[in-house]
């Protein structure tokens, strides 16, 4: 068990929580196994399929049916998948690692953009400051990949999220849940 899992286990407040948390990352970890076997494949998938023309030319054989395409587009498929299965199964894990935390609401003190990825794909930090008993206030970052809402309408807005400490400066305790402005809104306009 890594210092991470550790960390997330000592922090759960039930047995049942804890053996949760370690079959997640059990399983998170085997997703990410198949899924990087599953990418290696894909890449040597190419090198086999010219080495076999290959042998076959040197040997003078006359070059069989193989289905080289057929199987690398399944592989592609198959690494589509375990890519979902991988994001589903960490979904599952952090569920489970906030499971016993608490629940806050926050104010967004600031948004930051991150630049585009490689896939042009721009993320933003959300900066939220919320008061925890006691009167400390807490300070959480929050991560949001691909997002389509606006961010300049985030600042000043209300989340809530999930947090298993009260530790005034752990940025990244946090699990976001939903903007609460938001969820009003759409509401009182007869959205889901």
């Amino acid at each position: 068990m890594n210092r991470e899992t550790e960390k997330w286990t000592r922090l759960a407040r039930t047995p049942e929580t804890r053996d949760r948390i370690r079959r997640w990352v059990r399983r998170e970890r085997i997703a990410t196994g198949v899924m990087i076997a599953s990418l290696i494949a894909v890449c040597a998938w190419p090198v086999a399929a010219v080495a076999h023309l290959v042998w076959t030319l040197v040997r003078g054989e006359e070059q069989p049916y193989a289905p080289w395409g057929w199987t690398f587009l399944g592989l592609l498929v198959f690494v589509a998948l375990a890519a979902l299965v991988g994001g589903a199964v960490r979904s599952k894990r952090e569920e489970a690692v906030y499971a016993d935390g608490r629940v806050t609401l926050g104010r967004v003190v600031e948004v930051i953009t991150h630049p585009s990825d490689v896939h042009g794909d721009t993320t933003y930090s959300l900066m939220v400051s919320a008061e925890s008993p006691g009167s400390v206030t807490m300070r959480r970052e929050i991560r949001m990949e691909h997002e389509w809402r606006a961010p300049e309408k985030w600042e000043g807005g209300t989340v809530r999220f999930r947090h298993n400490t009260l530790d005034p400066d752990e940025l990244q305790d946090v699990l976001f849940i939903e903007f609460l402005d938001q969820t009003v809104q759409r509401r009182e306009e007869g959205r889901p």
